[in-house]
């Protein structure tokens, strides 16, 4: 009976995307020394390996808010492009990285063609009222007014749009002649699984791959990770964000993972 009534609860937890597992107490105690893996422990351990790495982060922001990539990047330790749509926040991103050799700047959204698109976005008078709002922006609505409607009385007042311009994956990695990517970053509030079902995994096999999860839905989350299993990635979620390693990358990579 006590079997029965563990898969039962194991279920209906997988269900809620919950989990259990048996942990010492001690480290339950100091779970703020708990090793944790992440974007940053990963590329680590691949730079071991490679140094510098070709990449492209998509969402890349003003380079400095929020971001595990900067002191890769001003080491020179990653070479290649930030792509970022809002043209304000754009120009502090290029600002952030003026001094810093090997790197190209896309003042762009992915999309899936070349053109234009909208996007929505908090008005500078009410980013104060969250934290990182401005970080928020999209081709969906639905982030900001999850965050402001307990907040303010009418959500929709806080979101302004603007139109920004477009390119679909092989325009970018063309226009850049990048040919082989080590390392793909996506933060696209809701909109990671769309841009990275849009990569061509066939021809370009990032080593590894790292994107927000936090705002996709159940099902984009389970085909986000299904595709990855597909093209042999092992796969970590990370809290917010979702890190994957190539099998094969990983396995002859020297160090504390080899």
């Amino acid at each position: 009976m006590d079997t029965m009534i563990k898969r039962f609860l194991k279920r209906r937890l997988l269900d809620h995307d919950l989990w259990f597992q048996r942990k010492t107490g001690l480290l339950m105690e100091h779970w703020r020394s708990e090793l944790r893996i992440d974007v940053t422990f990963v590329l680590a351990h691949l730079l071991q390996r490679r140094d510098p790495l070709s990449f492209v982060q998509i969402g890349a922001y003003d380079g400095s808010a929020n971001d595990p990539l900067n002191s890769f990047i001003r080491r020179g330790q990653l070479r290649g492009v930030l792509v970022e749509p809002q043209p304000d926040v754009f120009a502090r991103l290029c600002e952030t990285y003026r001094d810093v050799p090997g790197l190209a700047f896309e003042n762009c959204a992915l999309g899936d063609a070349t053109g234009t698109a909208k996007l929505y976005r908090v008005k500078a008078e009410h980013e104060h009222r969250v934290p990182r709002s401005r970080q928020m922006s999209g081709f969906s609505p639905d982030v900001i007014l999850k965050h402001y409607r307990s907040i303010v009385p009418d959500p929709q007042a806080v979101i302004e749009t603007i139109e920004v311009p477009t390119l679909d994956f092989p325009g970018l990695l063309k226009r850049h002649r990048l040919e082989a990517l080590d390392f793909l970053q996506i933060d696209a509030e809701g909109h990671d699984y769309a841009i990275l079902r849009a990569f061509d995994f066939a021809s370009h096999r990032p080593h590894v791959v790292n994107f927000e999860v936090a705002h996709l839905s159940r099902a984009d989350r389970i085909s986000a990770y299904e595709l990855l299993l597909r093209h042999d990635y092992l796969i970590h979620e990370t809290g917010l964000d979702c890190v994957a390693y190539l099998r094969a990358t990983r396995e002859s990579a020297p160090g504390f993972w080899s």
